[in-house]
């Protein structure tokens, strides 16, 4: 803010889409995560290396998108999408 500017909220047109990355591949998971911070538009707020990891940060952060490895290992995509589901949708406060 400058100069006297009214502070104002970012509308949801504004709001990057955020994101958690989980893969057990700590190169790939990171790369993506990488390529997907270059764009403005996106936030990475999480990454995670297994399941378990992932429904923590889901729920601990809730972003819009999660990008989930099909086979980790700990707690494999099924049963983490089945938990992170149950979370219920993002209530922005």
């Amino acid at each position: 803010m400058t100069g006297g500017e009214p502070a104002r909220e970012r509308s949801e047109a504004e709001r990057p889409v955020t994101v958690v990355v989980a893969d057990d591949h700590a190169m790939f998971r990171e790369s993506v995560a990488e390529m997907l911070s270059l764009d403005p538009a996106i936030e990475v707020v999480g990454q995670a290396e297994n399941g378990a990891e992932a429904v923590a940060l889901v729920e601990a952060k809730r972003p819009d998108v999660v990008v989930l490895d099909v086979e980790m290992h700990i707690m494999g995509a099924q049963a983490a999408m089945r938990r992170m589901s149950r979370l219920g949708p993002r209530r922005d406060s």
